[in-house]
């Protein structure tokens, strides 16, 4: 019989837990487009189709087979083979040195020993395979022996997207940023740009933690739509994210003013309950009830009757049945459920 023991069932556990958490945050990643009805980003085609590569492909090994003819000393007699995909010729000098090496392990050639060629073969099969991280390697290596300025700009674009495409979205910010440097004038620049501002979104935080790259994000939204005229695809997609980091950057100062509260601190709070109604009002008008609702706070906390009876006030005025929406959506708030994968 087949007695698995403790320690192996502890293993398989956490491989599955591992696996599940991976298909998680893959599922998170799609959702993230819907959740603020974003474009899946696509760059010109400048860069060729899986077709093309494959043809490609097919090219560079007819090209280093005929190297490998033209090199053979033994090119007296060649042999045809016959084959589905067409016939190809072979030196007698190749095939006897396959006779004779029958049995022996046919050895690999070290990175480091291949052609420019033979590694951009070898980065679109690991790219199929699904190996990211080891083709960006590769493409890194790639780099320095590319003599072409056409090829240079391609791996520069796609091996930020692969690394957007891996997961690493802090280096993938900064080499989207790097193609926009070198390559201003690119028929991809708005992508690129698209896609380093989607990047920097992505490493957004809580309301209630860190707002720097919250803030990082909108100054980059900020001058990509100053450039409306010129970037047209993506310009609705930028505004929501402008719009999603302003709203986080309110929540965010609405979280300082009630931690300000807590602690009694009034004058902190007073201030930055000002901070809130000019930077935020002009960007959302219906915050306003929101914001005389904390003023209202404000003044209780003080014991302040008079402000707080100005302020009710205004809000019964302005927003009679403000209040009453508000205690209907924090019942709901309660009673909804909790999702499962909310917790990761």
């Amino acid at each position: 019989m087949f007695f698995v023991n403790k320690k192996n069932n502890q293993t398989i556990s956490l491989f599955v837990f591992f696996l599940f958490l991976i298909t998680l945050q893959s599922c998170k990643k799609q959702n993230k487009f819907q959740e603020y009805n974003l474009k899946v980003p696509r760059r010109k085609a400048q860069v060729t189709t899986k077709a093309e590569e494959t043809k490609a492909a097919i090219a560079v090994n007819e090209t280093l087979a005929d190297d490998c003819l033209e090199s053979c000393l033994d090119c007296e007699g060649v042999k045809v083979e016959a084959k589905d995909s067409g016939t190809r010729l072979r030196p007698k000098g190749i095939l006897r040195a396959q006779s004779e090496g029958k049995g022996e392990k046919r050895k690999k050639k070290a990175f480091k020993d291949l052609t420019y060629e033979e590694r951009m073969v070898l980065k679109g099969e690991l790219i199929a395979q699904g190996r990211l991280e080891t083709a960006v390697s590769h493409i890194e290596k790639m780099i320095p022996l590319c003599n072409n300025m056409e090829e240079l700009r391609d791996l520069t674009l796609e091996i930020a997207d692969l690394v957007f495409e891996a997961g690493n979205l802090s280096k993938a910010e900064g080499l989207y940023n790097k193609f926009v440097k070198h390559y201003p004038g690119d028929q991809n620049i708005e992508y690129a740009c698209y896609k380093s501002i989607l990047c920097s979104f992505w490493q957004t935080l809580d309301p209630e933690n860190d707002q720097t790259k919250t803030k990082n994000t909108i100054d980059a939204s900020q001058k990509f739509l100053e450039r409306s005229n010129i970037f047209t695809t993506y310009n609705e997609d930028v505004s929501r994210i402008l719009y999603a980091c302003n709203d986080k950057l309110m929540e965010s100062d609405i979280s300082i003013f009630r931690s300000h509260l807590n602690r009694r601190d009034w004058g902190q709070a007073h201030h930055r309950l000002k901070l809130l109604e000019k930077e935020f009002l002009p960007i959302f008008p219906d915050a306003e009830p929101k914001l005389i609702m904390l003023a209202c706070e404000l003044a209780e906390k003080q014991d302040n009757q008079k402000l707080l009876t100005v302020k009710k006030a205004e809000l019964a005025a302005k927003y009679p049945n403000y209040e009453e929406k508000q205690i209907i959506l924090a019942q709901n708030e309660e009673k909804k459920p909790t999702s499962f994968t909310s917790r990761f």
